[in-house]
């Protein structure tokens, strides 16, 4: 390993308030892992996930690991332990984290923020009329938009929390059948650091589901709204995060604030 090296290290011990079910269910839900890597995980004991060349990244994990509920450490070359230098596979090689998103890079319209979108994935202009960036593939029936708001004091963790909580809600008003499925809680993927949340709904009589997250910057929110057919979001998950991940804002002037919009009828039906 090059001295640039940071190893995100799972020591296997729960955090407090976090029961094991919990914290079994997150990494299945927060991290794509099958009840087998969760398995070989756990009893592996303090193990090295995640080698990283610099250290933001390596505390990005670290900070994931605790919203699910588990305690991870950081630790640099010099502080390698005879009971740390393997990987568990199954979480360095998850999907999750593997470069799953390898298409080009698409730009807000108004230069506030970017997303590098799957191969599969372009612009699909005409999915939400207040969106800065609108893309994803009409063949397999994935979709994403991003919107943001300008805000005034805004900068506690319970306040984001609220405001996440609150845009599930108002999407679950506004669409057929909308429910709350997961409610608004912290979350932590590649450049994503924020609130994330869960939608069931209906959309042409057929099922989906929605991941909606939010975070913020320089005096705005933004809100990313992922959706697909519901039978085939457990399999889509990675991928969605991988694309949730690869979010970039851009420190300007705000402009004024944008406002979720309702879902073009054109582009938003879903094909059986």
């Amino acid at each position: 390993m090059s001295v640039n090296d940071f190893q995100v290290v799972f020591t296997g011990r729960l955090l407090d308030g976090y029961s094991r079910r919990e914290g079994i269910a997150h990494l299945a839900s927060r991290f794509g892992l099958e009840f087998h890597q969760i398995k070989r995980l756990l009893s592996a004991g303090v193990s090295v996930v995640k080698r990283y060349e610099h250290s933001v990244d390596a505390e990005r994990l670290a900070k994931a690991f605790a919203a699910a509920g588990w305690h991870a450490e950081v630790r640099g070359t010099e502080q390698q332990d005879g009971n740390t230098s393997h990987a568990v596979a199954g979480v360095e090689n998850s999907s999750e984290w593997a470069a799953g998103v390898t298409g080009e890079k698409l730009a807000a319209s108004d230069g506030s923020c970017s997303l590098q979108l799957p191969a599969h994935w372009q612009a699909l202009p005409g999915l939400n009329q207040s969106a800065v960036i609108e893309a994803g593939n009409l063949e397999n029936n994935e979709f994403c938009v991003v919107l943001w708001q300008s805000v005034q004091q805004f900068d506690s963790s319970a306040a984001m929390k609220d405001y996440c909580s609150a845009q599930l809600q108002q999407c679950a008003r506004q669409i057929i059948c909308g429910k709350v499925i997961r409610p608004a809680a912290p979350f932590a993927q590649g450049r994503f650091e924020g609130f994330v949340g869960e939608i069931s709904a209906r959309i042409d009589a057929i099922p989906v589901r929605y991941l909606v997250a939010c975070s913020r910057c320089d005096g705005r929110v933004f809100t990313q709204f992922f959706w697909c057919e519901a039978q085939k979001f457990e399999e889509k998950r990675s991928l969605i995060v991988s694309v949730l991940g690869s979010f970039n804002t851009v420190r300007s002037s705000a402009r004024p604030a944008e406002r979720v919009g309702r879902m073009s009828r054109r582009k938003r039906r879903m094909r059986a």
